[in-house]
């Protein structure tokens, strides 16, 4: 009985390891997220960590799990939404003024458009995206920005094709 499974076992392993094709394995990037770096208000070429930040897709709770959170950090890198035109994100930043933690949120659209292309048959489809130049931030009646921590919003990179460099450059 133990010769028969050893047998089976010998035939059983080459079997398995050669009926795996190539393309049944994706090793290529897939969709890339949008590369954002933060800098400080006060002098923006020098990057500026934050304690703790929150990103919530509109639409969803601020105590939803599937929140993205990041902490002590200078960039971080989100995605898009594939299937429309537009990302619209809450971004909740923690930080600490005299023992008190004080959570702001701001809100940010970015718009879009994508390219879709075939990778592999394992991998499928990516999407590339170009953004809009401007990011759409709240205004009150008067233009004024609702952002109480989000001091400028630039686009320097409207190509999302790659995370290897950042795309959008938040002033705080």
């Amino acid at each position: 009985m133990k010769k028969i499974v050893i047998a089976l076992l010998l035939i059983a392993i080459p079997i398995i390891y050669w009926s795996c094709e190539k393309d049944d394995i994706c090793t290529e990037d897939t969709t890339p997220k949008m590369v954002v770096t933060f800098y400080d208000n006060d002098n923006p070429s020098v990057p500026k960590r934050f304690v703790k930040l929150q990103v919530v897709l509109d639409g969803n709770a601020y105590n939803n799990p599937n929140k993205l959170v990041f902490t002590n950090l200078d960039s971080i890198g989100i995605p898009l939404r594939p299937n429309s035109e537009s990302t619209k994100y809450h971004l909740f930043l923690t930080y600490v003024v005299l023992n008190d933690t004080i959570i702001t949120n701001d809100i940010v659209e970015f718009k879009y458009s994508k390219e879709d292309l075939f990778v592999s048959r394992a991998c499928g489809y990516k999407s590339n995206f170009r953004l809009s130049p401007d990011p759409i931030v709240p205004t009150d009646s008067i233009g004024t920005p609702l952002n109480p921590w989000i001091k400028n919003i630039t686009v320097i990179n409207r190509e999302i094709i790659n995370e290897t460099a950042a795309h959008v450059k938040i002033l705080y």
